[in-house]
C-alpha cells in the first residue's frame, strides 16, 4: 500500500465554484467566504469568462461546511480589478467560517515570504481543495499585483493566498504570461475596497495585529452541534462582564466549547487584545503557565528575571515559597495587562485551588474555566462566576453530529445511529470516535460494509465498561492492523493533550512509516494541534485515549518506548547545539537561555525519568542541572535551574532517584549564589550534599579512562564546587587544590570550562601567596580564552576580565608595575565588553561590570595609600584610555585637579573614582535592549579597542 499524503486539510471557507459559460463550456474555479451571510469572493473571469462579460448560468458554490453541499449563487458585483462577489440566492440558515483578511498585508509582506494558495485545479481527482506553496516574487503596492513563484492553474483562480499566519493577503488570479513558472495575485486590499463599496460586512474578519495575543487552540474541522443556546448565553455573560465556569465529566465537550468561544468573532471583537490559554490537567504547573502568559503579553525580560530572583520570606516552607513566587508573578501580570480586554481561559482544571492563581484581577478581562469539580466550583470561584453544567447532547443533536462526520452512514441507517448515540451516553468525544470509524467504513458507500460496522459497534457495546472507554476500544479494534494499533500504543507515551509531539518525534518512537500516523489521525485517535507552521502542525492525543492506549503496554514496552523518545530528544539537542555553536566554546553555553532548547530539554527529561534506568537518569539529570548551574546558577538564581528542580519534584521517582533529587535541592539551597564570598556561607551544607551525591552516582574514586563524556564532565563540575566548599568552608587549601586540578584534567575537551578552572586554581595560588604559579596559570588561562582564532562573540569576557584582574594583583605582588596598569585596563575593558557581547546588558552582566570597576578602583585606592605618585599616574592613564567613550557618549566631566583626584583616592567608597575613570553602567531602559543608545555606544567603543566587536 502506498504512503498516504499528510493530512493538511483545507480551510473551511475555501469553496468550489461551477457554472456554464455562455459558450456552453463548463466553468470550474475557486472562491472563499468573506461575510457571516456567506458572500463569496473570487475572480471576475471565473464567473464571467467570455468576451461578452455575461455571468455563467447554473452558478453553484460547493461549501465544505457544515457538510459538502452545493448551493445556488448569483453574481452580486464585479470590478475592473478582476474581482467578483457572489451571494446565495437563498439566505443560508447556518453560520459560515470566514478567513482573516489581512488589512496591513503590504506592510507585513516581503519578497521571499512563503505563502500557500488553495484551489480546485485538481477537482477532477479530489473532492477537497488542494494547496501548493510558493514564494512572493514581486510586490507592486496595495493596488498593483503580487508576484508568486508558482503556477496558478485552471481551477485555482479566485482561491485565497495565505501567509504563514493563515491571513489572506491576496486572491490567486492567473499565470504570468510573460514569465514561465510565475503567477499573479490580486492584493486583498482591493477586495476590501470592493466589499465596502457594496456594503458587505467583512469587518468581523479580525486581523492578527502584532499586539493581539492568541493562545487558543484552532477550531476542529467539524462544528459544534446542539450547543448554540449555551454558546449564546456564554457570550452574553462574558460580554456583560461576568465570568464563566463549565463543568461536568470528561468527554462532554467543555474544552470544545471553550475553543469555540475563544475563536468566535464576536468574542474576538469583544476581547480585542486577545486570548490567554492555560491547560492545567492533573498535575498543574501554575508558575510555568504564568510565565508563558508573561512572555505572551510582553512582560519585559528584565522584569521576568527580577520575578524569578525575588527571594521568599526567610521562614517560608518550600510550599509557601512556591505560593509566594506564584503571587509575585500574578500581580506582575495583572499590572502588565492593565486596561487591555482579554479572555483568560483556564482549561481542564482538575483541582480548582491551583487554578485560582490564574484568575488575574484585570478590570476588562473575562475568565473562562473548565473543570470536573462540579461540587466545589460555586463556592470556590465566587459570585462573579456563572456556573454551567454542560450536559450530554440530545438525541437529535447527537445524530446530527454523527451526520457531519459520516453522512452516508447516518442517512442509510438512522435507527442504528440513534442506538449508537445512546451507547456512548451522548458524549461528544465518544460520538467523534465512532463517527470517524463510520466515516472510514463509508468511503466506498457500500451498504453492507456500513451495516457491518454498525453491528460490530453494537456487539462491542455489550461489554461492561464506561461508554467513552467502549468507544475508544471500538476505534482501536477497528484500526486496519496490529501495526497501527501498536503505533497508537507507542504514541501514548508522549505527554497527552495539551502536550504536543512532532511528526519527527512520532516516527522516531514508532520506528515505522508516516502512514501509521495518518491512519491514526483519520481514525480520530490523534489530532493536529496549534503550531508555528500551518503546514507542519504537531499532533496531540486526548488524555482519555492516551490512558487507554498506555494500558495496552507492558511496563517494559513503555520503558523501551520512552527510551526511544529520550534518544530522539537527545539527538535533537545535540544537533541544535552543533548548529548553534561548536560544543565546548563559550557561545555554546548560551543554549541554556534559549526557550526552544529548554522545551526540548524538558521533553528529554520527561522521557528520561520513565526509561527504566534510574542510575543513568541520576547521572544525566544531575549533569544537566550542574552544567546549567555552572553556566549561571552559581552566581545568581538561574530560572532554568529552578525549573528543572521544580519539574523533578512532581515526578514519581524511585527511592534512589528521590534521594539524589533531594541532595540536589539541598546543594542548590546551600550554595552561596554570589561572586564575593563572605562569612556565614553554608559551605558545609554544599560539601555534605555533593559528597553523598557523588557516592550515589558512582562519581567518587578513580574514573576509568573509558568512562563516558557525561560522567567525566559531571565529575569535574562536582570537583569545582567541592573545591570551593573545602577552600572557603574548611580552609583546606590542599584538598581544594587537588579537586581543582582533577577538574582541570577532566575538562580537557572544553575550551570554555578549562579557563575557568585555571582561574579558580590561580586565585587559590594568589590566596596562598604562590605568586609565580598564579602568574603562570593566568598566562595559560588568557592564552586559551583569548585564542586569536576565536571570534569576539565566542570569547568569554567574564573569565578574561577575572583573569586580568588576577594578573594585576599578582603583578603588584611581584613588582611588575607596567603589567599592573595594563592588566587593570584590560580588566575593565573586558568587563565592559561582557555587557554587549554576545548579548545586550542584563541583570547579571551589569552588576558584574559594576563589581569589577569597584574592585579596580579599590586596588588604586590601596596603591595610593602606599605609593601616591604611581596611583595618580595610573588614574591619568586609565582616564585617558576611555577618552573616546566620553566623546561618543557626550559625557562632560572635566579633568579633576590633583587635590580632587587625591580626595577620590582617599575616599572610603569607590563610587566617585569609578564615575571619573570608567564608562557608566547602562540605565535601566537599556537593559536587554539590542540597539539602545548605550548598546550602540558600547559596540562602537569595542570596535575601536578590540578590533571589531
Amino acid at each position: 500500500m502506498g504512503e498516504q499524503a499528510p493530512p493538511i486539510k483545507p480551510p473551511l471557507y475555501v469553496v468550489r465554484i461551477t457554472g456554464v459559460a455562455s459558450s456552453g463550456a463548463v466553468v470550474n474555479g475557486t472562491g472563499f467566504v468573506v461575510s457571516p451571510q456567506g458572500h463569496v469572493a473570487t475572480c471576475r473571469h471565473v464567473v464571467c469568462p467570455t468576451a461578452d462579460g455575461k455571468p455563467v448560468t447554473q452558478l453553484r458554490v460547493k461549501l465544505p461546511y457544515p457538510a459538502e453541499q452545493a448551493y445556488s449563487y448569483q453574481v452580486t458585483s464585479t470590478s475592473a480589478e478582476d474581482l467578483a462577489v457572489l451571494e446565495s440566492t437563498v439566505p443560508l440558515d447556518f453560520p459560515v467560517p470566514e478567513p482573516l483578511l489581512h488589512e496591513n498585508w503590504a506592510q507585513d509582506t516581503r519578497i521571499g515570504d512563503v505563502v500557500s494558495v488553495w484551489g480546485y485545479s485538481a477537482a477532477e481527482h479530489y473532492t477537497q481543495a488542494q494547496h501548493f506553496e510558493c514564494a512572493v516574487s514581486g510586490l507592486s503596492g496595495p493596488h498593483g499585483r503580487i508576484g508568486l513563484s508558482g503556477n496558478v492553474n485552471f481551477g485555482d483562480s479566485g482561491g485565497p493566498v495565505l501567509d504563514r499566519n493563515r491571513r489572506v493577503i491576496g486572491i490567486a488570479q492567473a499565470k504570468d504570461a510573460k514569465r514561465e513558472g510565475q503567477a499573479m495575485a490580486i492584493p486583498v486590499s482591493l477586495l476590501r475596497t470592493l466589499l465596502r463599496e457594496i456594503g458587505v460586512d467583512a469587518s468581523q474578519a479580525v486581523d492578527l495585529d502584532d499586539d493581539v495575543v492568541f493562545q487558543a487552540p484552532l477550531p476542529p474541522d467539524y462544528t459544534l452541534v446542539g450547543r448554540d443556546p449555551l454558546l449564546k448565553d456564554l457570550k452574553l455573560e462574558l460580554a456583560g462582564g461576568r465570568h464563566v465556569a463549565l463543568c461536568f465529566k470528561p468527554g462532554v465537550g467543555k474544552s470544545a466549547l471553550a475553543t469555540a468561544l475563544a475563536n468566535d468573532r464576536e468574542m474576538r471583537a469583544r476581547f480585542d487584545s486577545g486570548v490567554l490559554w492555560a491547560s492545567l490537567n492533573l498535575k498543574p504547573n501554575v508558575l510555568s503557565e504564568l510565565k508563558k502568559w508573561g512572555a505572551a503579553i510582553g512582560l519585559p525580560p528584565e522584569k521576568m528575571e527580577e520575578l524569578d530572583n525575588l527571594p521568599p520570606d526567610p521562614n517560608a516552607t518550600p510550599e509557601e515559597a512556591a505560593q509566594q513566587a506564584i503571587a509575585h508573578w500574578a500581580r506582575a501580570l495583572s499590572r502588565q495587562i492593565g486596561q487591555r480586554r482579554m479572555l483568560l481561559v483556564i482549561d481542564d482544571a482538575w483541582d480548582l485551588e491551583p487554578a485560582r492563581a490564574l484568575l488575574l484581577p484585570a478590570p476588562n478581562c473575562g475568565h473562562l474555566i473548565t473543570t470536573r469539580e462540579q461540587g466545589k466550583v460555586a463556592g470556590m470561584l465566587g459570585e462573579s462566576f456563572e456556573v454551567h453544567v454542560v450536559q450530554e447532547l440530545s438525541e437529535d443533536d447527537g445524530v446530527e453530529f454523527l451526520r457531519q462526520l459520516a453522512p452516508n452512514a447516518v442517512d442509510m441507517f438512522p435507527d442504528e445511529a440513534r442506538k449508537l448515540f445512546h451507547a456512548v451516553g451522548g458524549l461528544p468525544q465518544g460520538l467523534l470516535l465512532l463517527g470517524m470509524h463510520l466515516r472510514q467504513a463509508s468511503w466506498a458507500n457500500q451498504r453492507r460494509r456500513i451495516g457491518d460496522a454498525y453491528r460490530d459497534i453494537q456487539e462491542r457495546f455489550k461489554e461492561r465498561t464506561e461508554p467513552l472507554q467502549r468507544a475508544i476500544k471500538i476505534s482501536y479494534d477497528a484500526l486496519p492492523d496490529d501495526e497501527t494499533r501498536r503505533a497508537l500504543q507507542a504514541l501514548s507515551i508522549f505527554r497527552p493533550k495539551p502536550g504536543k509531539f512532532t511528526e519527527d518525534a512520532a516516527l522516531a518512537v514508532l520506528d515505522g512509516p508516516p502512514g501509521l500516523i495518518y491512519r491514526l489521525h483519520d481514525a480520530g485517535l490523534i489530532e493536529t494541534a496549534s503550531g508555528d507552521d500551518p503546514h507542519d502542525l504537531p499532533y496531540t492525543m486526548h488524555r482519555t485515549i492516551a490512558e487507554f492506549a498506555r494500558g495496552e503496554l507492558s511496563r517494559e514496552e513503555a520503558q523501551a518506548l520512552h527510551g526511544r523518545a529520550k534518544e530522539f530528544f537527545s539527538a535533537w539537542l545535540k544537533a541544535y547545539e552543533e548548529i548553534e555553536h561548536e560544543p565546548g566554546k563559550y557561545g555554546h553555553e548560551y543554549r541554556y537561555e534559549n526557550p526552544q532548547w529548554q522545551d526540548a530539554m524538558d521533553d528529554f527529561l520527561y522521557h528520561l525519568a520513565r526509561s527504566g534506568d534510574p542510575a543513568s537518569a541520576i547521572v544525566d539529570f544531575g549533569s544537566i542541572y550542574l552544567k546549567a548551574f555552572w553556566w549561571w546558577g552559581c552566581y545568581a538564581d538561574f530560572p532554568f535551574c529552578k525549573r528543572l528542580l521544580q519539574q523533578a519534584s512532581t515526578k514519581r521517582l524511585s527511592d534512589e532517584a528521590r534521594r539524589a533529587f533531594d541532595l540536589l535541592v539541598a546543594f542548590d539551597a546551600a550554595y552561596p549564589k554570589e561572586t564575593e564570598r563572605k562569612p556565614g556561607d553554608d559551605w558545609e551544607g554544599v560539601r555534605k550534599a555533593l559528597s553523598e551525591l557523588r557516592a550515589l552516582g558512582g562519581l567518587d574514586g578513580e574514573l576509568s579512562p573509558s568512562e563516558d563524556e557525561v560522567t567525566r564532565y559531571t565529575r569535574a563540575l562536582t570537583d569545582i564546587f567541592l573545591a570551593e566548599a573545602y577552600r572557603f568552608g574548611r580552609k583546606d587549601h590542599a584538598e581544594a587544590e587537588r579537586l581543582y586540578k582533577d577538574a582541570l584534567a577532566l575538562f580537557a575537551e572544553s575550551d570554555w570550562s578549562r579557563p575557568w578552572a585555571m582561574y579558580h586554581l590561580g586565585d587559590l595560588y594568589l590566596e596562598t601567596r604562590r605568586h609565580d604559579e598564579a602568574r603562570r596559570l593566568c598566562t595559560d588561562c588568557l592564552a586559551l580564552a583569548e585564542a586569536v582564532e576565536l571570534p569576539l562573540k565566542d570569547r568569554d569576557n567574564e573569565v578574561i576580565a577575572n583573569a586580568y584582574r588576577l594578573r594585576a594583583e599578582v603583578a603588584e605582588h611581584l613588582g611588575s608595575h607596567d603589567e599592573v596598569l595594563d592588566s587593570l585596563q584590560r580588566t575593565v575593558l573586558h568587563a565592559y565588553a561582557f555587557q554587549a557581547i554576545p548579548e545586550p546588558p542584563d541583570t547579571y552582566t551589569v552588576p558584574f561590570y559594576r563589581q569589577v570597576t569597584a574592585r579596580a578602583a579599590g586596588l588604586l585606592q590601596a596603591l595610593y595609600r602606599a605609593e601616591p605618585a604611581r596611583a595618580l599616574a595610573y588614574c591619568d592613564a586609565m582616564r585617558t584610555y576611555w577618552t573616546s567613550y566620553r566623546e561618543l557618549a557626550n559625557v562632560d566631566v572635566r579633568p579633576a585637579s590633583q587635590p580632587e583626584l587625591e580626595a577620590m583616592l582617599a575616599a572610603p567608597q569607590t563610587d566617585g573614582l569609578c564615575a571619573y575613570l570608567f564608562p557608566a553602567a547602562p540605565p535601566p531602559d537599556a537593559m536587554h535592549l539590542r540597539g539602545s543608545r548605550y548598546f550602540n555606544e558600547a559596540i562602537t567603543i569595542l570596535n575601536e579597542k578590540m578590533g571589531g566587536a
